[in-house]
């Protein structure tokens, strides 16, 4: 019963309570309603082939959100089509504001127990709410997150990639968790939507609105307000690679958001007492700054106030971090950043070369 009316308002709780009492007199009690959310940004090409797996899912108490973020395409009228052929599917329409800001007016909206993301150029396969609602039941856990497929416009999935895959079945506690995100291949565990959430993980969580990376803002957070995770090894949703994706854009300032995400995780983990994952992410944020001055010229970086905001950020966290116990690779390379971001460059080449011979 507190799954219903946790973080509910009044008439949310009513119509839960109405559905669940239907859902009963049809024997269909143990399902819950899940919220999916859609956001639809100028994927007129994509956007048919990613609703209809949504809606020929074998899971069939679902509430899809399409979310119109300002498409200029023909995106809107085919959203409101399907809106009008299944009554499950509510469509918003809104002026662009970016992905963050689409989903975050989904999960506004959302009343359903659980919610996920699936965006608009991808698919998923036609079991994966069952599996993922039954896992996540069985295991009784916050969260459960599955394996991707690498899948070309022709719907080939890319194998080389997607043998790499580290997602095993197991079931996690949140310490645990916290360091898949700094481990090798973490990217698998932090993009948003391979994940089923219990909704109320959103309560005082929003995307960060105007930035890119923005799954590495929030992912550290959801999982600090878990019990325990679950992963499962299906490979369940289809990750669709595209060349105009924001993925393949040129290398710009914006790109240095990831370092400010990192920072931030770090300081979670510092106040958690989880130093040594600390010490990874803020390595994360590094590496990531260390990229930004390599690749943006030199007007760019004279001119970009953000790398001064990182570094003061990173200088603060450092000299609190350097006293605890961490790896002593990482305090060399931590410190070698501290004291001048552009001699990194020259011991890695040195590494480098000791390593060749």
């Amino acid at each position: 019963m507190s799954n219903l009316v946790d973080g509910a308002t009044p008439f949310v709780i009513f119509y839960r309570c109405t559905r669940e009492v239907i859902r009963y007199i049809k024997g269909e009690f143990w399902m819950n309603l899940i919220s999916v959310i859609v956001p639809v940004y100028n994927v007129e090409k994509y956007i048919n082939k990613c609703v209809d797996s949504i809606i020929n899912q074998t899971y069939k108490d679902l509430e899809i959100i399409l979310v119109n973020d300002g498409s200029l395409d023909n995106g809107a009228k085919i959203c409101d089509d399907y809106a009008v052929e299944d009554s499950r599917i509510k469509v918003i329409h809104k002026k662009n504001g970016g992905l963050s800001d689409a989903r975050n007016v989904g999960i506004d909206v959302a009343t359903g127990i659980y919610i996920m993301f699936v965006d608009s150029d991808d698919y998923i396969e036609i079991n994966m709410v069952e599996l993922m609602h039954s896992r996540i039941l069985t295991d009784k856990s916050d969260m459960v997150l599955c394996n991707f497929k690498f899948v070309n416009e022709n719907g080939e999935s890319d194998v080389k990639k997607n043998m790499s895959s580290p997602i095993r079945n197991e079931i996690l506690t949140k310490e645990q968790a916290q360091g898949k995100l700094c481990a090798d291949n973490y990217y698998y565990y932090v993009v948003a939507w391979n994940k089923l959430y219990k909704k109320k993980l959103f309560d005082e969580i929003r995307f960060p609105y105007g930035k890119i990376h923005e799954d590495e803002f929030i992912v550290h957070l959801i999982i600090n307000k878990c019990e325990t995770i679950s992963y499962m090894d299906d490979f369940l949703y289809n990750y669709l690679q595209r060349s105009d994706s924001i993925m393949h854009e040129n290398y710009s300032v914006k790109n240095l958001d990831a370092a400010e995400a990192f920072i931030l995780r770090t300081k979670l983990y510092y106040s958690t007492g989880y130093y040594k994952l600390a010490s990874h992410s803020l390595l994360f944020s590094v590496y990531v700054m260390n990229d930004g001055y390599n690749k943006l010229d030199n007007t760019k970086k004279i001119n970009c106030d953000k790398f001064s905001y990182l570094k003061e950020n990173y200088n603060n966290i450092y000299k609190l971090l350097i006293l605890k116990k961490i790896g002593i690779k990482s305090k060399i390379i931590l410190t070698i950043y501290y004291i001048n971001p552009c001699l990194l460059n020259k011991f890695i080449k040195i590494v480098k070369r000791g390593m060749k011979k």
